[in-house]
C-alpha cells in the first residue's frame, strides 16, 4: 500500500526531526526509506518503458504524416481525421503537449532522486561510526524529505502519461486505415522507402507488453497527502 508507506515515511522524518539522536527512529526512517527506493527503482523502468513507447509513437505520427503528404490533393480529404489525435497530444505535458500539470518528469529525473534517497539512506546507517552530527542527521532528513516527495511527484506524472499512450496508439492505427483506403481510392502508388509501420508496430508491441507489466505498481495506489 503505497499510501501507508507515505504516510509512515511522513511520520517517521517528523519523529527524528524531533529527536536526530534516537536510533531506534533513525532505523525506522531507514527501513521506510528502503522501501520507498524499491518502489522508485520500479518507477524508473516504468518511466524508460513509456518514453520508449512514446518515442516510437511519435515516429509512427511523423511516418503517417509523410504518407498522407504523399498522396498529393488526396490528402486534404484526410486532414479532418488528424484533429482526435492532434487534440489528444495537448493532454501530454509540456513540451510534448499543453499540459503544465502534472508536469514531464522523465526516467533520468527519477535516476536522480534514487541516487540522491540511496546517499541518504546510507548516512542513516545507525552502526557504530556512522551516527553523525546532529546537524548531518538534520540535513540528511530534510533531504529525504525532498526526496521521497520528488519520487511520489514522479510516481504522478509518469502514471498520468503512461496513461495516455494506449488512446494515442488506436487514433493512429484508425488514421492509418483511413490513408489506406485513400490511398487505394486515389489510386496513388505506394511509397517507397518511407513508410515503417511495420517496425513502428514491432516497437509499439514491445512498449506495451513492457508497460502492461510494470502497470501493476501502480493498482492499488492511492491519492496521499503531500509530504
Amino acid at each position: 500500500d503505497l499510501g501507508a508507506l507515505l504516510a509512515s515515511t511522513q511520520d517517521a522524518l517528523n519523529r527524528l526531526k524531533a529527536a536526530p539522536g534516537d536510533l531506534d527512529r533513525r532505523t525506522a526512517l531507514r527501513d521506510d526509506a528502503q522501501q520507498i527506493e524499491d518502489y522508485a527503482s520500479e518507477l524508473h523502468i516504468y518511466a524508460e518503458a513509456s518514453e520508449s513507447y512514446l518515442a516510437a509513437l511519435r515516429r509512427y505520427d511523423d511516418d503517417l504524416m509523410s504518407w498522407t503528404r504523399s498522396l498529393g490533393a488526396a490528402s486534404e480529404a484526410l486532414r479532418p481525421d488528424t484533429f482526435p489525435f492532434v487534440e489528444h497530444l495537448k493532454k501530454y505535458p509540456q513540451p510534448v503537449g499543453e499540459q503544465t500539470d502534472p508536469p514531464a518528469i522523465s526516467a533520468a529525473q527519477v535516476a536522480t532522486y534514487t541516487a540522491s534517497l540511496q546517499r541518504d539512506i546510507a548516512a542513516l546507517d545507525p552502526s557504530p561510526g556512522h551516527t553523525g552530527t546532529q546537524a548531518n542527521v538534520s540535513a540528511t532528513i530534510d533531504s529525504i524529505g525532498y526526496s521521497v516527495a520528488a519520487i511520489w511527484e514522479s510516481g504522478r506524472s509518469v502514471e498520468h502519461v503512461a496513461g495516455l499512450h494506449s488512446t494515442y496508439r488506436q487514433m493512429l492505427q484508425t488514421y492509418d486505415g483511413k490513408v489506406k483506403a485513400q490511398e487505394a481510392a486515389a489510386n496513388a502508388p505506394a511509397p517507397t522507402g518511407g513508410r515503417q509501420v511495420i517496425a513502428w508496430g514491432v516497437d509499439l508491441l514491445l512498449g506495451a507488453a513492457t508497460l502492461a507489466g510494470l502497470a501493476a505498481i501502480f493498482a492499488a495506489r492511492k491519492e496521499p497527502a503531500a509530504l
